[in-house]
């Protein structure tokens, strides 16, 4: 995935194909570059992107400030009876504690998220109710201390 200055967001995947000439072995990448679409309709720069494709349908986690992620995920609905509907549902968080998001990881399952902050410190946000999603108090995970050498 990528970010975009204008809020969209690109899929691509990267596929390589190998071929042998003889004892040469040649690697050639093939990107397969999806549609855009605005994850953020207000148009904000896309810094920091996470993305996951879950058993219920991709879900993007996009920072479009120094302190808001923005979740997008698509769902299909299946009907008894006719074509399938697509469900978009967009959500924007404010993470709690200090300094700016520095980092984002999603989940393989599309579960949880994790926010680092320039600070130190780390956000769970429980993303399995993707319209409410939960977010953890902040943990620091390191701490400055002044090394002292014994005397």
């Amino acid at each position: 995935m990528l970010g975009t200055s204008d809020g969209r967001v690109i899929p691509v995947e990267v596929k390589f194909a190998v071929t042998h000439q003889g004892t040469i072995r040649a690697v050639r990448p093939d990107p397969i570059i999806g549609s855009a679409f605005r994850a953020d309709p207000a148009g904000r720069p896309i810094r920091h992107l996470a993305h996951a494709v879950t058993k219920d349908g991709p879900i993007t986690a996009a920072t479009i400030g120094g302190r808001e992620v923005l979740l997008v995920s698509l769902t299909e609905r299946k009907a008894l009876v006719g074509p399938s509907a697509k469900e978009e549902i967009r959500t924007t968080l404010t993470i709690p504690g200090s300094g700016e998001i520095a980092a984002l990881a999603l989940d393989n399952r599309g579960e949880d998220l994790f926010i680092g902050t320039s600070a130190g410190e780390i956000v769970r946000v429980d993303i399995r109710e993707r319209e409410q999603p939960h977010t953890s108090i902040p943990l620091t995970v390191g701490s400055r201390r002044e090394s002292r050498s014994p005397l």
